[in-house]
């Protein structure tokens, strides 16, 4: 997340340096798409403990 936001600001990703040079366009989108999905397994989590009642009534 850090390193999304210092692109938006400065146009510049320490990922890429990992990256190969015609990917600089690309790495700040995977760091997006990750933290999407990861946010999305979270919110699955949650809802399915809602639902279950897990632990709710200790």
């Amino acid at each position: 997340m850090v390193d999304s936001v210092r692109y938006g600001f400065l146009g510049y990703s320490d990922l890429v340096q990992v990256a190969p040079a015609s990917y600089e366009g690309i790495v700040p989108l995977v760091s997006l798409a990750a933290l999407t999905v990861l946010t999305a397994v979270v919110v699955g989590i949650d809802v399915y403990l809602f639902k279950t009642g897990c632990r709710l009534t200790d």
